[in-house]
């Protein structure tokens, strides 16, 4: 699996669920993020008018959302960082909220704290194995072809996912 979906796996998880009793804040940041849209959904999500967020400097908006998460138990998701700046935008939560952060960039991710979790991409075995999973007759019937599509997509579990549920549904 990839980043965003350990993420929203992570998310979802009862314990989790149960440790942030006041929800999950999400950004998806990306190359070119518009920060100050976001943080207005966030400051939208907990409870401050949109007009009242625009009309603030950057800092101050981060202070205020700060300010109302200084006594919630939140996770936030700070998906696809690109840039250190952009992922510090959104570390802003208080005393009881935990920060995930992804990104494809370990350097960054260094730089960030906390302890990285680098996922690599899945071997031409485990790419076969998932593609079993998901299309077993395809496999079994194709070998060659699965490899070759394997090797292809480039270890990539969504890519492989993706492809695996539409040989599924085509055999049908």
């Amino acid at each position: 699996m990839g980043k965003t979906t350990l993420a929203c796996i992570v998310a979802q998880d009862p314990l989790i669920q149960t440790s942030f009793p006041d929800g999950v804040l999400w950004v998806g940041l990306g190359v070119r993020p518009d920060l100050q849209q976001s943080l207005i959904r966030w400051g939208t999500l907990l409870g401050l008018p949109p007009n009242e967020l625009s009309t603030l400097r950057d800092e101050d908006r981060r202070a205020a959302l700060r300010g109302l998460l200084e006594t919630r138990r939140m996770l936030l998701v700070i998906d696809d960082a690109w840039t250190v700046e952009d992922a510090h935008a959104f570390q802003i939560g208080g005393p009881h909220c935990a920060t995930l952060i992804t990104t494809r960039f370990p350097t960054l991710a260094t730089t960030l704290g906390g302890e990285p979790l680098i996922l690599h991409e899945l071997s031409i075995e485990d790419s076969l194995d998932l593609l079993h999973l998901l299309a077993p007759q395809i496999v079994e019937n194709e070998m060659q072809k699965a490899r070759t599509l394997a090797e292809a997509v480039g270890g990539l579990p969504l890519a492989l996912t993706l492809t695996g549920n539409y040989l599924r549904i085509r055999t049908y």
